[in-house]
């Protein structure tokens, strides 16, 4: 039994005391505030099964080049956070005002410009790159008790911008609010808040300088080229650093020959490497086709039949194609044969028992080979 302390004539427990702590303090902890839990899909089956399902509440950061797909991930996430978190909305920090007619169709999302127009579901746009006034309206919505879980993009980091350095010259020098503003006051003030109450937001950084994920690691450790500084890095939960895309990441019709007009792009390759995760899978390379046109995203066909044709459970003979006798001994698929990918893209859509446990095939697979490796 604890011991008891002597208090104005009265014995009392350790227990008693840290209630009587609590209560009196209640205000600067978040001990008595329940905890809200998620995994949201990134939207690409092979990510997933690399982050464990997908991104949790807190900070997560894209970081790379330009064109490399964060933008459009970010709000991937976004729309699978406010389709699957009842009751949550969406804001989008537009920090350097790229937010496009033709991104905002493509994505799918509803976005409003208008506080009456912000309801169940939307996606608010703010239009500002001053750092005080957009810390300031995080920080307003996920420490008040408004009963709802905000998921928001900030896009990018390296857009904002101090209100005073907006005052000065252009001979002046001005100082970009990335790594030692952001990490080491905004951070400390939301970074419990926005985990333990079920928000999530992505930071969107841009290449600038490198930065080595553990200061005290060998020159050799492989790094995140973003600014942010180290405060960054340590609070944020996810780092997925995209890389450029060139001229061979083009998905055509015939992957033989080059994009052209006889041979259009039907999509690209992301890809994406995992610097940070909670599962130790750090420095994971993941390529995930993205499909364009009205109905574009994450390929997820493709990239189901990519995996199977990678393991061995598709072959190919000319423009045919059929399963191994292995998935089909297992009664997950079907004998048939297929003349022509697109077919076996549609059999995959349209069955979506099959689809999903050919997903799980894929999941072992890739956990699998990711703990080979790590042995070797």
């Amino acid at each position: 039994m604890a011991k008891t302390k002597k208090t104005d004539g009265e014995s009392i427990s350790d227990k008693e005391m840290l209630e009587s702590f609590l209560k009196q303090n209640e205000k600067d902890h978040f001990n008595f505030v329940e905890e809200k839990y998620f995994k949201i899909s990134s939207g690409s089956l092979l990510l997933d099964s690399v982050l464990d399902g997908g991104f949790t509440p807190g900070l997560h950061r894209f970081v790379g080049f330009n064109s490399g797909g964060k933008t459009s991930e970010a709000l991937l996430v976004l729309k699978n956070f406010l389709s699957s978190v009842k009751g949550s909305k969406g804001i989008f920090f537009a920090a350097e005002g790229r937010l496009n007619s033709d991104i905002k169709n493509r994505v799918g999302l509803k976005f409003v410009y208008e506080a009456k127009d912000w309801d169940e579901g939307t996606v608010f746009v703010y239009e500002s790159n001053i750092y005080e006034s957009v810390a300031q309206f995080i920080e307003a919505l996920i420490n008040n008790d408004f009963g709802v879980q905000y998921g928001m993009i900030i896009d990018s980091v390296d857009g904002l911008t101090l209100k005073a350095d907006l005052q000065k010259g252009y001979d002046e020098a001005a100082k970009v609010a990335g790594g030692p503003v952001i990490a080491s006051v905004l951070m400390k003030r939301i970074s419990i808040p926005l985990s333990k109450k079920g928000h999530l937001a992505i930071f969107i950084s841009q290449v600038r300088s490198e930065v080595s994920i553990d200061q005290y690691s060998p020159k050799a450790v492989r790094q995140i080229t973003a600014t942010g500084g180290n405060a960054l890095l340590h609070y944020a939960n996810i780092i997925l650093e995209f890389l450029p895309r060139f001229k061979g990441d083009i998905i055509t019709h015939n992957e033989k020959e080059p994009p052209s007009i006889a041979n259009p792009p039907l999509g690209h390759l992301a890809k994406v490497i995992v610097k940070k995760s909670s599962n130790d899978k750090n420095n994971y390379v993941i390529k995930y086709p993205i499909k364009y046109g009205k109905n574009g995203g994450v390929w997820t066909e493709k990239e189901i039949v990519d995996s199977l044709l990678q393991w061995g459970d598709l072959e190919r003979k000319g423009a045919w194609y059929n399963f191994s006798e292995d998935l089909v001994s297992s009664g997950i698929v079907t004998d048939e044969k297929f003349q022509g990918i697109d077919k076996v893209y549609s059999y995959i859509v349209n069955n979506k028992p099959v689809a999903d446990q050919l997903y799980k095939n894929i999941c072992e697979n890739i956990s699998e080979a990711y703990s080979d490796n790590k042995e070797e």
